[in-house]
């Protein structure tokens, strides 16, 4: 590829990524001399991408943490703005668990998870609702053993003078990853916590995908996290030391906690899932090269929540959940409606027949309902029919009646 340099500065070397309204580019800063990552975004002249790609800068360059990728400038050239990234060399989540899970200890996966919920706390305290954590976007430096946060360009600061522009209907969240409310079309505070269980629960069972993923059937996999609980963490794990059973079972309690369906049963926030993980990370007498980032201190949390209530404000009440919840998978407002009426009814399907019906799959399910309502259907028209008959010989015997009489 021909070297392009933009803003006279960077120095573009091959693209690392792809999405649906630009790339992202590998770079060179030949100012500093360091790599960086790129994120182009080929404008349609709408103000929502406008905006919304802006706040992903200034929040980004405003939340400084160790595990919150750390935005470093912004700049717009012709129909097109940049974005950039520090560089992170190192490999997602995803991959980490399929090629390095099983080979893990624990106390490694402890540092993981604390990192993790405390990225997730950092960017809550700010104001920001990712809406897509998912073991792709969320990477680990090799070198350093760092976990940082990505992909915040779907995420949304909830800002007072932006609530126009959160109905743009783009996509928000990834159904396998996605919390009840979500499915439903609508965001709470600590729906980032329910999808942090998903890739936690992954994580400490080695599984390479979602638990609720049903291969490629969207609506089975948003029937099954409205509707499936998941089988506690400790049952799913053989162990033969006692204080690893004993810390397994602190794991599993607080993901059962985490992915609770309503929000008001959820645990409220990452702190908690950090400071657990934390204090875990510390009794766990295996040994490992990974170690713990910084955690909130009190100074760090004022200064997050001086960030919310500069740019936007937390998603704590229905009312506002309302306000800032878009529609998955980009799909018309009519579309969605009948998806959440089949996913609904597909949770429901689950529930009342899952012990009877255990090995049938929801397609098999489908079609007996379908042949039920068919049957119930003839049913009503016979007893329509019979009803009718009944009428006519009741209007015959009248008649009958008024001609005796005369």
């Amino acid at each position: 590829m021909t070297t392009q340099l933009l803003k006279e500065r960077y120095a573009l070397k091959k693209v690392i990524g792809k999405g649906g309204m630009g790339k992202v580019y590998l770079a060179l800063d030949v100012v500093s001399k360091k790599h960086v990552a790129i994120k182009q975004i080929i404008l349609n002249e709408t103000a929502a991408v406008t905006e919304r790609f802006k706040r992903e800068y200034y929040f980004l360059s405003s939340i400084q943490h160790t595990n919150v990728i750390k935005a470093l400038d912004f700049f717009q050239q012709k129909q097109s703005f940049f974005l950039v990234l520090e560089y992170i060399d190192g490999l997602l989540v995803k991959d980490f668990i399929c090629d390095h899970g099983a080979q893990t200890t624990l106390k490694a996966k402890l540092a993981i998870a604390f990192q993790m919920a405390t990225a997730i706390d950092v960017i809550n305290t700010a104001g920001i609702i990712h809406r897509d954590i998912k073991p792709t976007n969320i990477m680990i430096d090799r070198h350093k053993k760092v976990i940082k946060i990505l992909d915040l360009g779907i995420a949304r600061a909830i800002q007072n003078e932006m609530d126009g522009l959160t109905r743009t209907n783009t996509p928000i969240g990834t159904p396998g990853y996605m919390s009840p409310e979500q499915v439903a079309g609508e965001v709470s505070a600590n729906s980032d916590v329910f999808s942090l269980g998903i890739v936690l629960y992954q994580l400490f069972l080695n599984i390479a995908d979602s638990p609720f993923a049903t291969g490629n059937n969207i609506v089975s996999t948003m029937a099954a996290i409205t509707g499936k609980d998941l089988p506690p963490l400790i049952e799913q794990i053989s162990l033969e030391i006692s204080w690893e059973r004993e810390i397994y079972t602190e794991i599993s309690h607080l993901l059962q906690k985490s992915l609770q369906k309503e929000p008001e049963q959820r645990l409220p926030n990452a702190r908690i899932m950090a400071k657990t993980f934390y204090k875990l990370y510390k009794e766990c007498k295996s040994e490992d090269s990974w170690s713990l980032t910084q955690q909130l201190d009190p100074q760090s949390i004022a200064h997050l929540q001086q960030l919310g209530k500069k740019y936007g404000k937390d998603v704590s009440s229905p009312e506002q959940a309302q306000q800032t919840s878009e529609l998955p998978l980009g799909i018309s407002e009519n579309q969605y409606i009948v998806l959440i009426v089949i996913v609904v009814m597909l949770a429901i399907t689950t529930i009342v027949f899952q012990r009877t019906f255990i090995a049938a799959s929801i397609y098999d399910w489908e079609q007996k309902i379908n042949d039920k309502t068919e049957e119930l259907q003839k049913v009503e028209q016979e007893i329509e029919e019979q009803q009718e008959n009944l009428q006519r010989k009741v209007d015959e015997k009248k008649r009958l009646e008024q001609k005796m009489k005369k």
